[in-house]
C-alpha cells in the first residue's frame, strides 16, 4: 500500500479487524486510481446508551487538485438499510469507487468523436 492511510475512531475502540477491512478496500481504490495522494477513514458508532448500535463511515480522499469525501452515516444517506459495520463499509467504499471513476473521467476531459466523413462529388 503506497497511499498514507489514517483511521480514526469515534465512540469505538480501535480494532485490528476494522483496520484490515479498510486496508483491503483501500488497495482496491489504489488499483482503480494510482494517483491517490492520501486517505482518511473515520469510523463512528452510535453512543452505547442507544438501543440499536449503528455505524457510520466517512472516507476522505486527497487526489491531485481536489478532495473527495464520502459520508455514510445512519439517517444522513439513502443507504440506511445497511446496519452492520461491514454493510456500511461496503456501501461507503462502493460510493468512493464511483466518485473516483467520475473524477478520473473528468481528468480525461470530454470524449471527442471523429467527424462524420462527408462524401459527395466535387464540382
Amino acid at each position: 500500500m503506497r497511499v498514507p492511510l489514517e483511521i480514526a475512531y469515534a465512540n469505538l475502540a480501535p480494532s485490528a479487524a476494522v483496520e484490515a477491512s479498510v486496508k483491503a478496500r483501500l488497495e482496491k481504490l489504489e488499483r482503480l486510481f494510482d494517483r491517490l495522494l492520501s486517505c482518511r477513514v473515520v469510523v463512528t458508532a452510535s453512543p452505547r446508551h442507544r438501543p440499536s448500535h449503528q455505524f457510520g463511515i466517512r472516507v476522505e480522499m486527497a487526489v491531485p487538485g481536489d478532495y473527495l469525501v464520502i459520508d455514510r452515516q445512519p439517517g444522513l444517506s439513502k443507504d440506511t438499510r445497511e446496519t452492520d459495520f461491514h454493510g456500511i463499509l461496503r456501501t461507503a467504499f462502493e460510493a468512493a469507487e464511483r466518485r473516483l471513476k467520475a473524477y478520473k473521467a473528468r481528468l480525461r476531459g470530454p470524449v471527442h468523436r471523429s467527424a462524420a466523413r462527408l462524401e459527395g462529388m466535387a464540382a
